[in-house]
């Protein structure tokens, strides 16, 4: 299972994370790093809370190949692109400087990154390469 950090407070996330964390086995659970607030928030603590149970550690995918549809899907909430990106005109090269950032924050091989903080079992699946969308 997916679900956010509730790293930006979003209210849809928070809720989110609370209901995920109040069901879903920690192990088979993976947190993602609320994007854009994560990265305004760059020192944001990625171990508390829902998204820091005990047994989980940090996973950074590769998401290179998958970036141009992640792009299209972000430029998708047009209510949410001037507050979210600036000028809401330059989406994809925030969102690729986002993951080169955390790409490099992990130590990751991966030239554009996304991190999760996630059980043992979705870790292991996290780390599959992604194959095509």
């Amino acid at each position: 299972m997916l679900a956010p950090q509730g790293v930006g407070d979003h209210v849809d996330h928070l809720l989110t994370a609370r209901a995920v964390a109040a069901v879903a086995p920690a192990p088979r659970t993976g947190w993602w790093r609320d994007l854009p607030y994560a990265a305004r928030t760059p020192r944001a603590d990625t171990g508390s809370r829902h998204g820091g149970r005990e047994g989980t550690g940090e996973v950074t995918v590769g998401i290179d190949t998958v970036l141009p549809v992640k792009t299209a899907a972000a430029e998708c909430y047009t209510t949410q692109l001037a507050f979210q990106f600036g000028d809401g005109q330059h989406i994809g090269e925030a969102l690729s400087a986002i993951a080169r950032a955390e790409a490099r924050r992990t130590g990751s091989p991966h030239p554009q990154g996304e991190t999760l903080r996630a059980g043992r079992l979705a870790r292991r699946v996290l780390e599959e390469p992604i194959r095509s969308l």
